[in-house]
């Protein structure tokens, strides 16, 4: 019966199960991506068991390095020229939010968890 071409079941000759994606084999090296999330998850949950208060600080940190630097944009251009140089301004802010909370990513307390062993 020809009925079965159309079945949805998974056959052995299937390189990709249907409905979904091949699972990871094991030691298979995971993306670059998922590498840099899982160690920023990782590193975030360490800080965080080090200082209960470091969401709250991340915040903070990210709203004074963007409105003190909008500022700094604001005196060295002026109201009138912001929306021309939107680009140059969006810019500068972003790299000092980066480079403000990497500079605090680095310095914060961290505690060596049980599965980072």
């Amino acid at each position: 019966n020809n009925n079965n071409k159309n079945n949805n079941n998974n056959n052995a000759s299937d390189p990709v199960p249907r409905g979904g994606h091949n699972p990871p084999k094991p030691n298979t090296p995971l993306p670059p991506h998922k590498q840099i999330l899982l160690t920023l998850q990782r590193g975030y949950r360490q800080r965080l068991a080090a200082d209960p208060s470091f969401l709250a600080k991340s915040i903070l940190e990210i709203i004074v390095a963007a409105s003190t630097q909008f500022a700094a944009e604001v005196s060295r251009r002026g109201w009138d020229r912001m929306a021309v140089e939107g680009d140059f301004v969006f810019s500068g802010v972003l790299t000092a939010v980066f480079g403000k909370y990497f500079s605090m990513w680095r310095v914060a307390k961290t505690v060596q968890l049980d599965d980072d062993i």
